[in-house]
């Protein structure tokens, strides 16, 4: 499986961990930034691209926040690979959604932010 993490370059942390896991992931992966996606041909409003992260798999499967973090790990070597799988494992989707929520409503106090984000606090 290959895809494209999708991430708000808006965003100091978001970027900042975009850039880990473009150097982490496997060849034939890729990040972008979510304004440089053709919105049509992704099947994503700019809503959407502005809500969370996206994996955009080769197959056209889509999925979106802690989803598109753990299928973005899983493509990169161990021990990351194996962390994405424990994220994505159904006992651990609600704490996983949770912590990406957690995550997601702070980033702008996160490691690598400039205490900006492009989008408001929720």
């Amino acid at each position: 499986m290959t895809g494209i993490l999708v991430y708000d370059a808006d965003c100091g942390f978001c970027t900042r961990s975009a850039k880990w896991a473009e150097r982490h992931m496997r060849d034939g992966n890729a990040v972008a930034a979510s304004y440089t996606l053709n919105q049509e041909a992704v099947g994503l409003t700019q809503a959407q691209l502005d809500e969370k992260a996206w994996w955009l798999d080769d197959d056209g499967t889509k999925v979106g926040g802690h989803e598109a973090i753990a299928a973005g790990m899983k493509e990169c070597g161990q021990p990351y690979a194996a962390a994405g799988t424990v994220l994505a494992a159904r006992p651990l989707r609600p704490i996983s959604r949770r912590l990406y929520a957690l995550v997601a409503r702070n980033r702008h106090k996160l490691p690598g932010s400039d205490g900006t984000c492009g989008l408001p606090e929720r």
